[in-house]
């Protein structure tokens, strides 16, 4: 994973494909998911994303964006990591479910 990027502004993040996870930080300094897909164009879904307005709202101290690259992945394997990703995960993402 790379990051953080900031969700605003950030000329950092990549224009390939990948997926990502926003995040923000909580009271006690951990970090609490909020968000996570998979894009084509990373810095296009990002900036973008309509999503955008339910990551601010439940932003608690600091949003950031972390990414795990697939340039070398087709979309369905992209698809497939999500997937294994979002099954996986422990705990809800106000934003993605």
């Amino acid at each position: 994973m790379e990051g953080p990027y900031k969700i605003e502004g950030d000329d950092r993040i990549p224009v390939t494909s990948g997926i990502y996870i926003v995040l923000t930080k909580t009271n006690d300094a951990k970090l609490r998911g909020l968000y996570i897909a998979s894009a084509g164009n990373l810095k296009e879904h990002i900036d973008n994303n309509p999503k955008r307005d339910c990551w601010k709202k439940n932003e608690i101290r600091e949003l950031s964006i972390w990414i795990h690259s697939t340039t070398n992945k087709t979309a369905e394997e992209r698809d497939k990591v999500l997937f294994k990703i979002r099954e996986d995960r422990q705990y809800f993402m106000p934003c993605t479910d």
